[in-house]
Parts: structure tokens; C-alpha cells; sequence
């Protein structure tokens, strides 16, 4: 239990919200329709298993004793911390660091909901505007 609670803080709740969060901001930055209904999906996938791995840990806190929690809750800290290090694409240029230093703990979920409120809203808005 304490080897998935781990591997889902850095790779599921860190690593999946922010493939979500740079897929979504390429989908936007791409001018290609191909490549963005093609990132469009990837990214729905992404934003599938950061959901999964948020909804897993909230499952998961409530089983672990006191040292399991805190080794939780640094492995989420040091993945968000690396997230602030990940270096700007240089095909999509999109810095994470600003929005990962922006986020805590309890605001990476709702910023992912919000990435793809705005982001569909923007596509269905690119969808009805003539190419």
C-alpha cells in the first residue's frame, strides 16, 4: 500500500495532471487542426488518469498510518517541486514552472478542472470559427 500510495503522489496525481496541463496548452498553441485533434485526445486521456490518480488518493489517505501519510505527502511535495524544474518545450513553448509554483497541494485538481473547462471552451470555440 505504501508503494502505490507513493507511485501515485509523483507519477499519478503530479506526473498525469501535468501532461494534462502542457497537452492542453499545446492543443491551443498548435495552428494545425490534425496535431490538435490529435493532442486533444491525448490530452483527454491524461486528464482521465490525473482524475483516476486524485479520486485514488483520496481512497488511499484514509487507509495509511501516520509515517505512511507523511512519506505521502513528501513524495507529492518533491513531485511538484521537479515539476517546477521541467524544462520549456521548445516545439510548444510552454513554461510549467509559474503555474506549478502557483499550485499547492489541495489546488492541483481543481486547476486541472478548470485547464479543462477553459480548454474545451476554447476548442468549441476554434471548432465554430470558419478555417
Amino acid at each position: 500500500l505504501r508503494e502505490l500510495v507513493l507511485e501515485n503522489a509523483r507519477e499519478g496525481c503530479v506526473g498525469e495532471t501535468l501532461g494534462a496541463l502542457l497537452l492542453s496548452a499545446r492543443v491551443h498553441a498548435s495552428d494545425d487542426a490534425e496535431v490538435r485533434a490529435t493532442l486533444r485526445e491525448i490530452a483527454r486521456d491524461e486528464i482521465a488518469h490525473a482524475a483516476f490518480a486524485w479520486d485514488l488518493r483520496a481512497f488511499l489517505l484514509e487507509r495509511l498510518d501516520a509515517g505512511a501519510l507523511a512519506d505521502e505527502r513528501h513524495a507529492l511535495a518533491e513531485a511538484r517541486d521537479a515539476a517546477r524544474r521541467v524544462p520549456v518545450d521548445p516545439v510548444f513553448p510552454f513554461d510549467p514552472a509559474p503555474l506549478a509554483r502557483a499550485l499547492d497541494e489541495r489546488l492541483w485538481q481543481p486547476a486541472l478542472e478548470l485547464s479543462v473547462v477553459v480548454r474545451e471552451d476554447a476548442v468549441r470555440r476554434d471548432e465554430r470559427s470558419p478555417s
